[in-house]
């Protein structure tokens, strides 16, 4: 009995020791890489082209008539903003005589990370459109790094006084967290709290300016705010502050079925699967009343989700089935169904990347002309 007893406890004893021994490694590992602000960035650019600006409503925006390279993981492309700031054409708030206008928000994915002007969804999008003989303008107000409550306070700000006949919310599933900060990738941002009655609140605003020059301590920042809210349990304190335990979860979310398995059983969680989560909630009702808006100022609105990577390679569509259902309501193309069934989907976003390819944005487009031709009514 005394010879098992030891033998439980030298076993256990071992685990514990190796598992030290393993957090020490990661830690030092982590202290000499120090390159965690260069993979955090979104809005950081090279070769000192600033393209973006400081704006109390949004949090930033386009620097007005500013052109340069973008350089990115892959390639540098052009970026060239219009005197509004966006990566635009000039346009006119008028309307031509006889042309439906699409307006399209979004976040980097919209704008058009990685890739050049005419390669984007909304003007493939727009080509192909004009191709069915639609007499059409799609205009991207795209902001890299902009959330929902972003696109809706832009819409609100300056969208409508364009009157367009059809709004699209190009939804990335990094939304909902963004949704729920007033903080992200390092820079401060508008943030609606949900009061009593389910209302939304607009809050730090006048965003705070800061200097955006202190790109690593912004970061840290943000990622501390991103955690601060959740309740501390013991799953919770891991992922907190146990390199070993992240990086477990790391590997066990590259492999669908432990994943899957995780899931169910309670071991992981994302709000990106969780229909009563408070990101989703904070989301749809930011959704829902940016359709009111658009409606009340006499125009349609789609919400269009793009698949993310994990969907193709982890298998997780399922897993979020719950929230797109959730979306029917306000009128949602899924693009998952039409994109999975080309033979390899997983193309359509650049490696070690999260952003859509030239032929992710042609894969887009193509879904999208194809159900605003056979849904709505645009001649």
């Amino acid at each position: 009995m005394k010879s098992f007893i030891y033998r439980f406890f030298s076993i256990w004893i071992g685990i514990i020791l190796f598992f030290i021994g393993l957090e020490v490694v990661l830690r030092i590992n982590a202290f000499k890489s120090n390159d965690f602000s260069e993979n955090h960035s979104v809005l950081k650019e090279k070769e000192e082209v600033q393209f973006f600006e400081y704006d109390p409503l949004l949090g930033w925006k386009g620097k007005p008539s500013v052109s340069g390279y973008q350089i990115g993981k892959h390639d540098k492309v052009w970026v060239s903003l219009n005197s509004l700031g966006f990566r635009e054409k000039e346009f006119s708030p008028q309307k031509k005589t006889g042309i439906k206008r699409i307006l399209i928000l979004g976040d980097s994915q919209t704008w058009g990370s990685g890739v050049e002007q005419d390669e984007r969804f909304s003007d493939v999008l727009e080509q192909l459109l004009k191709e069915h003989e639609v007499s059409v303008e799609v205009l991207n107000l795209g902001m890299t790094g902009y959330g929902t409550d972003q696109e809706f306070l832009l819409y609100q700000k300056l969208g409508v006084d364009y009157l367009p006949d059809l709004v699209i919310v190009a939804f990335y599933w990094n939304d909902l967290f963004e949704n729920s900060m007033s903080r992200v990738y390092g820079y401060p941002k508008p943030q609606f709290v949900v009061g009593e009655e389910g209302k939304l609140t607009l809050t730090n605003v006048p965003v705070p300016q800061t200097d955006w020059t202190k790109q690593k301590e912004m970061v840290h920042a943000s990622l501390k705010e991103k955690k601060k809210g959740k309740k501390l349990t013991f799953k919770n304190w891991l992922l907190r502050y146990s390199y070993a335990f992240q990086k477990f979860t790391n590997a066990m979310r590259g492999n669908p079925f432990l994943y899957r398995v995780a899931v169910k059983f309670g071991l992981a969680g994302d709000p990106r699967i969780n229909p009563q989560s408070l990101e989703w909630r904070m989301t749809k009702l930011l959704l829902e009343e940016l359709r009111s808006y658009v409606r009340e100022n006499g125009g349609d609105f789609l919400v269009v989700v793009i698949p993310d990577r994990s969907d193709f390679e982890m298998a997780i569509y399922p897993l979020r089935r719950a929230l797109i259902d959730d979306m029917k309501h306000l009128s949602c193309l899924d693009l998952y169904p039409s994109i999975v069934s080309q033979r390899r989907p997983s193309k359509m976003i650049y490696q070690n990347d999260i952003h859509l390819n030239a032929e992710g944005n042609r894969l887009i487009a193509e879904a999208l002309s194809h159900y605003l031709l056979e849904k709505r009514s645009l001649k």
